[in-house]
């Protein structure tokens, strides 16, 4: 029927709109909130304008798995009620129209929005945690690693620069490394500029237009040499000074193979014998890995059961869909939690525990959508 795909297009539009003005809301105001609770380290390291770019863009990311169900949620809800108030609902009713012309197009969406949350879970999350981790130790060694006219102990290395921006540029530098016991480097340099790569944790002193001086420890003047240059790298593994807290081993900045290989691992042997984790407790690696996978279900999940929530007819349509979806998302969380103590107090496996509250979820929603099939129009 032609009247039924109108009807169906218009449903889609109003709970998109409504779905992107709440995930706004929701985004921005989370966004605001963590960079207020991080605004001491950003102003104490000293980020630039294109690392909080990376930051915001990185929180951006972790955040939008969880605020697009909660807003894909009040969308529907406020739609549908709104429809249902002003007695939309009852005329497609008597019109011989079901609740499948409610459905489809809020089961798409859903669909739509889960494969999203997917593709952020499964690829993305775990990343941007990495890079939001990156970008502040990044920060610190530029910012707060090197104070200009001050030595730095580094280890085994003294660090001392004239001048030093936040970008990492360098003047007047002069390290001193004494790690070898057999040999003493002094280099000297007019510039420079620093970096970090987070894959071999090296920090990069990029040095330009000095010389090194390399000395025998206990020789006189003649064991002494000196090499002038234009361009030199000196590169210093600081993952010691780092310490494992920032290696990305906590089990949200894992990916799943990572997160697969430590559960198995915890078969064989004790994780806490492993230095580089963050956790000890096999069951945070379960059940992180299996929060991959049910959390980009819940937006199909909310669709289904926000179709018959919001054929409710009461008074105040828009504001019983934001009560409505408050109470979901809360119950619904509430679940999750338990869940997750049931794995932790060694109850239920994660692969079962996890699932219980989509579950759950997913049978009321069917429930009460053949309930309102097989009842009469009122």
């Amino acid at each position: 029927m032609r009247l039924s795909r109108i009807l169906m297009r218009q449903i889609v539009i109003e709970t998109s709109t409504y779905t992107v003005l709440a995930f706004t809301a929701v985004v921005l105001t989370l966004l605001g909130q963590n960079l207020i609770r991080r605004m001491d380290a950003l102003t104490t390291i000293g980020l630039t304008s294109a690392d909080l770019l990376v930051v915001v863009g990185s929180l951006v990311v972790m955040l939008t798995p969880y605020a697009v169900p909660i807003a894909f949620l009040f969308g529907c809800l406020v739609c549908l009620r709104r429809m249902a108030a002003d007695g939309e609902i009852l005329a497609m009713r008597t019109n011989g129209m079901g609740s499948t012309t409610l459905l489809i197009p809020t089961i798409a969406l859903g669909l739509i929005i889960s494969l999203l949350c997917g593709y952020l879970m499964l690829f993305a999350e775990f990343d941007s945690r990495r890079q939001l981790v990156t970008v502040f130790k990044q920060a610190a060694i530029r910012g707060g690693g090197l104070e200009a006219g001050a030595f730095r102990n580094l280890g085994h290395k003294i660090v001392y620069v004239d001048d030093h921006n936040r970008e990492g540029e360098l003047e007047g530098v002069m390290i001193v490394d004494y790690s070898n016991p057999e040999m003493l480097i002094r280099v000297f340099a007019e510039t420079g500029i620093v970096s970090f790569d987070d894959s071999t944790q090296l920090l990069h002193f990029e040095l330009r237009n000095g010389d090194v001086q390399l000395q025998q420890a206990g020789q006189g003047r003649d064991k002494f040499r000196r090499l002038a240059f234009e361009d030199f790298d000196f590169p210093y593994d600081i993952s010691h000074l780092l310490g494992s807290a920032f290696a990305p081993n906590r089990p949200r900045q894992m990916s799943l193979e990572e997160l697969a290989n430590v559960i198995e691992l915890a078969k064989r042997e004790k994780l806490e014998d492993i230095h580089t984790l963050h956790e000890n407790d096999p069951s945070e690696y379960a059940i992180e890995r299996q929060r991959r996978f049910t959390l980009p279900l819940v937006p199909l999940l909310f669709a289904l059961i926000a179709v018959p929530l919001g054929q409710r007819v009461s008074r105040g349509g828009r504001a019983w869909g934001v009560v409505l979806c408050i109470a979901v998302v809360a119950v619904y969380y509430v679940t999750v939690i338990g869940s997750e103590s049931l794995v932790r107090a060694d109850f239920l496996p994660a692969q079962i525990a996890l699932w219980i509250p989509n579950g759950l979820l997913a049978t009321l929603a069917t429930v009460m959508i053949i309930r309102d099939e097989t009842a009469a129009p009122q």
